[in-house]
């Protein structure tokens, strides 16, 4: 089995792990196997955390596995989902946090893709706020500095592309402060050039906003989400609402029939 190192900095991290992960049938064996601690998997990929040999240094790790003849190609040619993913965040993270990117390694007889980046210390926005014990100043808090981390990301001529409550990293203490804020998983994120014009900037927005209804944020506070981002970028409330409004319409009609009519009360 030939791996093919694309570009990388894995100093002490043992290529032959990865053999063994990709021997492996099942995601328990991968597991047990590679000494991977998995935290999330689907069909086309599976993530987690690895240590390097002497157990001094982790990684995280996300597997993508070709969906077609096509992105086999891609990952043959060096210009899959996993390469771009890579070489945005070698960009973004010259000016704004993210898992800072490690590596690449293509397995050239499945072309199984294995992308490393380092470990963020943080929660996902997602598993806090739906916490029991999560404080409604610190979810509010959170919201409205998600909207100011944007309105920096797009400020900078780019967009994200996925902007849903999974996809944001919170680091600090919980229910006390938020030290930063991270964007992950940016194989959609693209440049789009000047602020003035909308170019999925409105979608970023609504996208947030169509997951704080998933979960009956009530609409005061994504008004302050809203206003966040806003005030940050020096444009009015009336006018990002007015970005968001094409985008939204369509993903809460996408989401309506995913997931069922939901209260439209807490619909700002």
């Amino acid at each position: 089995m030939k791996m093919l190192l694309v570009e990388h900095n894995l100093a002490g991290f043992s290529i032959d792990v990865l053999k063994k992960i990709e021997q492996a049938t099942s995601i328990e064996e991968k597991a047990f196997k590679g000494g991977m601690d998995i935290i999330k998997h689907d069909k086309y990929s599976y993530a987690g955390f690895h240590a390097n040999v002497d157990q001094t240094k982790k990684f995280f790790v996300k597997c993508y596995k070709p969906k077609s003849v096509l992105s086999r190609l891609l990952a043959r040619l060096g210009i899959s989902r996993p390469h771009r993913s890579f070489h945005i965040a070698c960009h973004i993270e010259e000016w704004f946090p993210v898992s800072s990117p490690i590596g690449l390694v293509v397995n050239r007889r499945s072309l199984n893709t294995y992308y490393f980046s380092t470990p963020i210390d943080g929660d996902n926005m997602s598993d806090l706020i739906k916490r029991s014990d999560c404080k409604p100043e610190y979810r509010e808090a959170i919201i409205s500095k998600v909207g100011q981390q944007l309105a920096k990301f797009h400020q900078q001529g780019w967009i994200h592309g996925d902007l849903k409550w999974s996809n944001v990293v919170i680091c600090g203490e919980f229910n006390v402060d938020i030290d930063e804020v991270f964007f992950i998983d940016l194989d959609g994120a693209k440049p789009v050039g000047v602020l003035g014009k909308n170019n999925g900037r409105g979608r970023d927005l609504a996208r947030f906003i169509v997951n704080c209804e998933d979960y009956h944020i009530d609409a005061s506070v994504v008004d302050r989400f809203i206003d966040a981002y806003a005030s940050a970028i020096g444009s009015s409330y009336g006018h990002c609402v007015r970005m968001t409004a094409p985008s939204l319409k369509k993903l809460r009609k996408r989401h309506d029939k995913k997931y069922g009519l939901r209260d439209k009360s807490s619909r700002y």
